[in-house]
């Protein structure tokens, strides 16, 4: 063989090993992701979120503000509503007939009482893959379920409206702001 028959080798045999490493990695998922348009996968097994960022399954949220480590996490995988919670003509609610209509919200036969208000940080990440959910507006306020920490009479949410303070986080009065909507979740 010549030295330049050697050197092609040599290059084919990187190439096939580059695209190999690239293939490989590109088939690979990436945490958080989307499933079915609906569904939030954080964590499967051992991959994904690191662990301490993810809490147990609930069908309640427990009452916790920014700051609390324990509460303010994400679960491994949960389903966002397909659509607002609203009974009424008004679409915004308080943030407790938020906790109320999540507590009592049903997509399917057997699923009331697994819904409920999201973490500031579940909220968050609703926003951020917002594009790859259906039946996500891109107007509103959003109730989550995490307490100001200098304020227990707020309550956190996300703006997903179509100006220049879209997907900020703001403070909103839980028993009288009622101008913000609430989208239910549910831990799978």
């Amino acid at each position: 063989m010549t030295i330049k028959m050697k050197m092609k080798m040599k290059i084919v045999l990187l190439s096939l090993f580059l695209f190999t490493v690239m293939t490989g990695y590109a088939q690979q998922k990436r945490y958080p992701y989307v499933q079915n348009r609906k569904i939030i996968v954080c964590r499967e097994g051992t991959e994904g979120v690191i662990s301490s960022l993810i809490h147990p399954n609930w069908t309640t949220t427990p009452s916790h503000d920014e700051t609390d480590a324990a509460n303010n996490r994400l679960t491994a995988k949960f389903e966002v509503a397909a659509k607002d919670i609203a009974v009424t003509s008004s679409s915004t609610f308080t943030l407790q007939e938020t906790v109320s209509r999540c507590a009592s919200y049903s997509e399917s036969s057997g699923d009331a009482g697994t819904w409920r208000v999201p973490t500031i940080r579940e909220l968050r990440l609703i926003y951020a893959l917002r594009d790859e959910l259906d039946n996500l507006p891109n107007a509103g306020s959003y109730w989550s379920y995490t307490t100001v920490s200098s304020d227990s009479n707020k309550a956190w949410g996300v703006r997903f409206d179509n100006s220049t303070i879209r997907g900020s986080i703001a403070s909103f009065e839980k028993s009288t702001y009622n101008f913000v909507r609430g989208r239910c979740i549910r831990d799978l």
